[in-house]
């Protein structure tokens, strides 16, 4: 009886992980292979069509400078906040949290609005030195650096900040006491130290950079400047299918190489940590003009964009003069009542990230607990199957997902569907590595325990295992929720009419006659709903966010 039991228990058990495998390699692994079955026959467009070839040029360009600028940016924080004796470090971690919750989008709008033909900057030209004739050009490739960089920086400051935490401050002490410059101590021997931290995280700010759609769309299109994730959509709107399988297949390349130097990076570094936390203020003059630095920096690139979008969305009419009597409420009345637009896609945001979130903890969850209970090959290869979509920037899944799934015998797209299943397929590695340390970090001995007194594995599961991972599905989902929110190229690639999302209403709101005003109220709403899940997420995590 012992026996039957154990050996149907095991059968279920493989039943379940043979199912997971196969649901795994339909949605997660297929839809990218297939890319490089269109697109391989379109090899030759790259070394016979300079627009394709310069394209990557201006991704790659772009990526380094934004590498460049975050790093210095963020050591630069990172150092002011840990190592010096300027008490600004609540401030510096606010302000980089704030950041990195606008979307690159908005602080792309709003980059326009302050930059652009009329906008404040030009005006406050006007009104300094009386003339007109001045006028900026807000399209480039540079100031979609300028935005990535804002954006970005944030990610390399956490990781520095970190790196800095760790790190003994005795060898810089040493040196401070043999007469070095506190320039020579962080350039000789704190850089050095923190190397790893910055090419890792380089990396990453590199592949999010190189896969982002919105900011180029808006910043760099207008001038006729093309980057591999523009390009892409731009091939697919004029249905050369062959160029946008090929660039959608270099792009998930470059971006899966880099995901998997980043990880072996971040792995050798776990090895070789050794925590020795302490604080050296290695920079003690200059109070002042670290303070007033750091309050001007944010103030620039927090503030500003914040209070320009605000302004804008009060005013009548975008370009209108700054004047009481062109001020009102109408532009957010008009957004949720009127058509209905906005209030539609919200609904349609937060129904497809809701259900997306849910489909994407069942299978995450399962892709866990398949790798860390069963400790078998198989649980490890689904796992890092599931995982592979972090590598594969938003623009790519959705092209797999047309390729993929616009004939039978599966056939969503056209449907709401599609866009659930590609959220599904891009959520489920955020869901698996916020549960992935909880269960890891479990006590076996609980489980173990329950199964002594009887517990089957599924009832021992939803008791104890469940419970204590609840926390990470929990801020998961939200997570997720919030990215649904401010997701473009996704949905942007496969919505139809009656589905649109708000970031579809977001991108598309000039072209549909709304104005800079309207997109500015929507944005403004848009941030304060982030923002509110941002503070959702501290309370789950006990405030250590």
């Amino acid at each position: 009886m012992k026996i039957s039991k154990s050996f149907s228990t095991n059968f279920a058990v493989r039943g379940a992980l043979l199912l997971l495998g196969f649901f795994v390699f339909s949605f997660y692994i297929y839809p990218p292979l297939l890319l490089f079955f269109k697109g391989r026959g379109a090899f030759g467009l790259l070394l016979h069509s300079r627009g394709l070839s310069r394209s990557l040029l201006n991704s790659i360009g772009l990526s380094i400078s934004v590498f460049i600028a975050a790093s210095v940016i963020g050591g630069v924080l990172a150092v002011i906040a840990v190592r010096t004796n300027c008490r600004l470090r609540k401030l510096i971690n606010r302000g980089a949290l704030l950041s990195f919750a606008i979307p690159p989008y908005i602080l792309a709008l709003a980059w326009v609005q302050i930059f652009g033909r009329n906008g404040y900057f030009e005006r406050i030209i006007h009104i300094v030195t009386g003339t007109d004739t001045w006028h900026s050009n807000p399209y480039s490739l540079r100031a979609a650096a300028i935005v990535m960089t804002l954006h970005l920086y944030p990610l390399m400051y956490m990781s520095l900040r970190n790196a800095l935490d760790q790190l003994s401050p005795q060898l810089e002490q040493a040196a401070l006491l043999a007469g070095a410059s506190s320039l020579r101590v962080l350039s000789g021997i704190t850089l050095p130290l923190i190397i790893p931290n910055l090419l890792s995280t380089g990396l990453l700010v590199f592949s999010r950079t190189m896969a982002n759609f919105s900011v180029p769309a808006l910043l760099c299109l207008p001038s006729g400047i093309k980057v591999v994730p523009t390009g892409i959509y731009s091939a697919l709107s004029g249905l050369r299918i062959g160029e946008a399988a090929f660039m959608s297949m270099v792009l998930v390349l470059v971006s899966t190489v880099l995901y998997i130097a980043h990880a072996m990076m971040l792995r050798d570094q776990q090895r070789e940590n050794h925590v020795r936390k302490g604080c050296s203020a290695v920079v003690k003059q200059g109070r002042a003009a670290v303070y007033f630095g750091v309050y001007l920096f944010f103030i620039v690139a927090c503030i500003l964009p914040l209070i320009s979008m605000f302004i804008s969305s009060l005013l009548l009419r975008w370009g209108l003069p700054l004047k009481a009597g062109y001020f009102t409420l109408n532009n957010y009345r008009e957004l949720f009542g009127g058509s209905g637009d906005a209030a539609r896609a919200f609904c349609n945001s937060l129904v497809y990230g809701g259900t997306a979130s849910l489909l994407a903890a069942v299978v995450g969850g399962a892709a866990v607990l398949a790798a860390n209970s069963r400790r078998s090959a198989a649980g490890r290869v689904i796992e890092a199957a599931a995982s592979w979509p972090m590598a594969i920037p938003n623009t790519v899944l959705a092209v797999a997902a047309i390729f993929a799934w616009n004939r039978p015998p599966l056939k969503l797209y056209g449907t709401s569907w599609v866009i659930i299943v590609t959220y599904m397929v891009l959520f489920t590695p955020i869901i698996m590595k916020q549960v992935s340390g909880l269960v890891s970090s479990q006590d076996k001995r609980l489980t173990t325990a329950a199964r002594t007194m009887g517990a089957g594995r599924l009832r021992a599961f939803f008791t104890i295992s469940l419970p204590l991972s609840a926390p990470g599905f929990i801020s998961g989902v939200v997570i997720c929720l919030m990215i649904s929110l401010r997701e473009i190229p996704i949905s942007l690639m496969l919505y139809s009419a009656g589905q649109e999302t708000v970031g579809v209403l977001l991108f598309g709101m000039q072209s549909r006659s709304y104005g800079l005003e309207m997109t500015s109220a929507l944005a403004v709403v848009l941030i304060g709903v982030i923002l509110a899940g941002n503070k959702l997420l501290e309370v789950f995590s006990g405030g250590k966010m």
